[in-house]
């Protein structure tokens, strides 16, 4: 069996956003779950992406 064309596989993960305050340098980090990442399409035919793999087990190290 044949594994699933790269558009159609999920893409689950955490959306990282940081706010700072140049008033007070408060920081605020917020992590927001997503289920389905959406990617706009480009117009030429070549995109480069710079993905991180992160195991949610701990049992192998970040990937590149």
């Amino acid at each position: 069996m044949c594994p699933p064309p790269l558009p159609c596989l999920r893409a689950q993960g955490l959306l990282k956003s940081t706010l700072d305050c140049p008033l007070c340098d408060a920081s605020s980090t917020k992590f927001d779950p997503f289920m389905y990442l959406t990617l706009p399409l480009p117009e030429s035919r070549m995109l480069w992406l710079t993905l991180h793999l992160v195991h949610m087990d701990g049992a192998h190290e970040p990937t590149k």
